[in-house]
């Protein structure tokens, strides 16, 4: 049976728009002088850059006055996931952002959109990068959800963008520049699980970008064959488990391959930063209009002038990611630090300065960057002296070995790293910026009023839920439901044979599920009859599937399962309810994973809606969250994960390749397994996590 996507009629291809990123309300002015059509900005609360200063209301209020004055736009965040103890503090910032009236909000979990759509229904919806929407069947169940833009996974190709493209009509936005995580956006545990801080509440401390420790497969030589593959960073190496950085990726740079994105049906370019400086973002941004009031006629002169912009916004190496291909060597960054390397420090004859042999070019006013113990945060501080034979001077020769002056002491053999080049400040920079911002703050222009209470729904802001919950909380009871994930038939049949599993198996409360790529085992018909002939056997549809032909092997796999009498599937992610809609009105259960984050009972609701029988809680999911949780709906409707091996990084690039799959960090001390499976790499933790039975009760 094909389940071929509907085809849209081709359109004139636009020229897209330029989407900037501003932690701070210089950043925001600076992205708007080089030329973005529109600025992403966060409120004070629930969203991915906690870490950065972000906005009262009150500036945010100014800020879109400003833009819309100018004919830009703005975009709020409210992309992270939300606890069930935070839906009251989530409204009222709703409320607020109401009256801001912003050109879009760009949000990650389902009960964000679902409060939104009633407190604020005219204010259009993105779905964040943190959806990882990432196929067709992605983007068509956005769409159904009523949003108006999907950010797509960095992990897509161009082929894959055009097939979406040519499939749906919402509208695409891709990254074209910045960061890139190791694991794919929003399905990342790692700084949960080693920090306590979750990348899915915008609160990441970047363990990927730390220094791991770990014995290579092979520690002086690469793959003979696939000399193209991912550099493995193991593989520069010289001795056996040494720390190296074997999650740590190079900046996405898309500039060289501007024109066939374009070409691609992409509606938005985001530049990442948030954190970035000002003239940082501001270069970024001139290099990519420069290039996109080009098209499609980008010359030779243009792409130079292009990569010298980009060149003083200092990052790490550069790539163009996954864009030209789904393996693409991304993986091995040797700056753990945004930035370029310059050298080792030395002891230096001069007090106060250190010694180097610098093999990018420095000047003073550029900004370096150093980390002084593997275990503290890199220290920055701008170049304020150079010494070269004896003289101070502000543009050492190339090649020379100079003193810097440092504020503090540097002790020899510390990395020294660029952070920002004194070349990215334009003349007049600093004068333009300071104009914006007094013309922002100094109230010349009327900033929009709140919207009169008659034209909000009264019953928006009630805490009233959907029918199917009870009238009166209940205390849920644990049942005997038993939802069993296994890896794959053969392990099902053999855990089937023990004595210890033969009451489980045997208990209609039980469910046994598998991967759906086990109906291509010999042993799943033996499975079928071991679980009642399939009423007692799930399908666990896969998170992750890239392009058309991997969809149709799904779809072909599920219905041979479905055939064979499967009546239960475990699904994980926004395209799979796209394709249980595809099933009809089969008499399926379907159980929502852990891959939706649920955490709050309008999220809960929104997946239930959508044909879900049981509801998944969280892997982050604490116990004061899942007592509030639990109140709201019926026993048996929710369901916590009591003993599994959490996944930290989940990525589409091969993995550091290693003799035993095994990598740990020191401090705090925690090992992580290795495993490539369907052509996604798992670093998950060696050790279970396991729920007490006192705690279960």
């Amino acid at each position: 049976m094909k389940h071929p996507p509907q085809t849209i009629r081709s359109r004139k291809q636009e020229k897209p728009e330029l989407l900037a990123p501003a932690g701070r309300i210089e950043t925001f002015c600076a992205a708007l002088d080089a030329g973005a059509d529109a600025i992403y900005a966060g409120a004070h609360a629930f969203n991915a850059r906690m870490r950065a200063p972000n906005f009262s209301i009150d500036e945010l209020t100014r800020m879109a006055d400003y833009a819309h004055r100018r004919g830009k736009k703005l975009y709020l965040t409210v992309n992270t996931i939300v606890k069930d103890t935070e839906l009251n503090a989530l409204k009222q910032l709703l409320r607020d952002v109401r009256a801001i009236h912003p050109d879009a909000l760009i949000v990650q979990d389902f009960g964000t959109a679902r409060l939104a759509r009633r407190i604020c229904p005219e204010i259009p919806l993105h779905a964040s990068t943190q959806m990882t929407i990432h196929n067709v069947d992605g983007a068509l169940a956005a769409q159904k959800m009523g949003f108006a833009r999907v950010i797509l996974a960095r992990e897509c190709t161009i082929e894959e963008i055009r097939e979406i493209r040519r499939s749906c009509e919402i509208e695409l936005e891709t990254f074209v520049h910045g960061a890139m995580c190791y694991s794919m956006s929003g399905q990342c545990f790692a700084s949960g699980l080693i920090h306590g801080k979750s990348a899915n509440r915008g609160r990441c401390l970047q363990p990927c970008r730390r220094l791991f420790q770990g014995i290579p497969e092979n520690a002086n030589s690469r793959s003979e064959s696939n000399k193209e593959e991912t550099i493995d960073p193991s593989s520069l190496l010289s001795d056996e488990n040494r720390c190296f950085p074997a999650y740590s990726m190079r900046d996405l740079c898309a500039a060289p391959i501007l024109d066939r994105l374009i070409a691609s049906g992409i509606s938005c370019f985001k530049i990442e930063g948030r954190l970035k400086p000002p003239e940082q973002v501001a270069q970024i941004v001139r290099a990519y209009r420069l290039l996109i009031d080009a098209w499609p006629k980008i010359t030779a002169d243009v792409m130079e002038e292009s990569r010298q912009l980009l060149e003083t916004a200092v990052g790490r190496e550069p790539h163009t990611g996954y864009y030209l291909s789904s393996t693409p060597p991304v993986l091995g960054a040797r700056e753990t630090q945004s930035g370029r390397p310059v050298g080792r420090s030395e002891t230096a004859d001069t007090p106060g300065f250190f010694r180097i042999s610098p093999r990018i070019p420095l000047k003073v006013g550029d900004r370096l960057r150093v980390q002084l113990s593997p275990n503290s945060p890199p220290q920055g501080f701008t170049i304020r002296q150079i010494r070269y034979l004896g003289k101070s001077i502000k543009r050492p020769p190339a090649g020379a070995t100079i003193e810097i002056a440092a504020p503090f002491n540097i002790p020899p053999g510390r990395w020294i790293v660029k952070a920002s080049d004194a070349d990215a400040i334009p003349r007049g920079f600093a004068h333009r910026i300071q104009s914006m911002m007094d013309e922002i703050f100094q109230g010349t222009s009327e900033s929009p009023s709140p919207p009169p209470a008659s034209d909000i729904n009264a019953t928006s802001f009630s805490d009233d839920l959907p029918s199917f919950f009870p009238q009166e909380p209940q205390t849920a009871e644990v049942q005997p439901c038993r939802w069993i994930f296994l890896s794959s038939a053969d392990q099902a049949l053999q855990l089937a044979a023990h004595p210890a599993f033969h009451s489980t198996y045997s208990s209609r409360e039980t469910r046994v599920c598998v991967p759906v790529e086990s109906v291509q085992e010999e042993t799943f018909t033996r499975l079928v009859r071991t679980t009642n002939h399939g009423t007692q056997l799930g399908l666990i549809l896969p998170q992750f599937y890239f392009g058309l032909q991997k969809r149709e092997s799904l779809y072909e796999m599920l219905k041979r399962g479905l055939a064979m009498g499967v009546r239960n599937l475990v699904i994980s992610h926004p395209a799979h309810f796209q394709v249980a809609r595809s099933l009809g009105k089969r008499r399926i259960t379907l159980l929502a994973g852990t891959g939706f984050h649920l955490m709050n009972r309008e999220a809960v609701a929104h997946v239930l809606g959508e044909g879900a029988r049981v509801v998944q809680v969280s892997l982050e999911c604490d116990r004061e969250n899942w007592q509030s949780l639990v109140m709201h709906f019926p026993v048996g409707t929710l369901a916590i994960t009591v003993w599994h091996h959490p996944p930290a990084f989940q990525s589409r690039a091969p993995g550091p390749r290693l003799r035993d799959q095994r990598i740990s960090l020191t401090e705090p001390r925690i090992t992580l397994k290795v495993i490539r499976r369907q052509e996604i790499t798992y670093s998950i933790s060696a050790s279970p996590l396991v729920l007490p039975p006192r705690i279960i009760q």
